[in-house]
């Protein structure tokens, strides 16, 4: 569990959200989904990336 942890905290340290929300603002993007942001997404895509390429090896 830990090593799922460090991910977030890594793509926090190159991207925070307000400069996630500023690209998306910037491509028109609205966000409709009040709990589920784009930088929730981010990070999801982040972390399942990680794992699968683990599950490659």
């Amino acid at each position: 569990m830990k090593k799922s942890i460090t991910i977030p905290s890594i793509l926090q340290s190159l991207l925070t959200p307000e400069e996630v929300a500023l690209v998306v603002q910037a491509v028109g993007y609205v966000d409709t989904v009040r709990k589920f942001t784009v930088y929730h997404l981010l990070q999801y895509w982040c972390a399942e990336a990680s794992e699968e390429s683990k599950k490659l090896r």
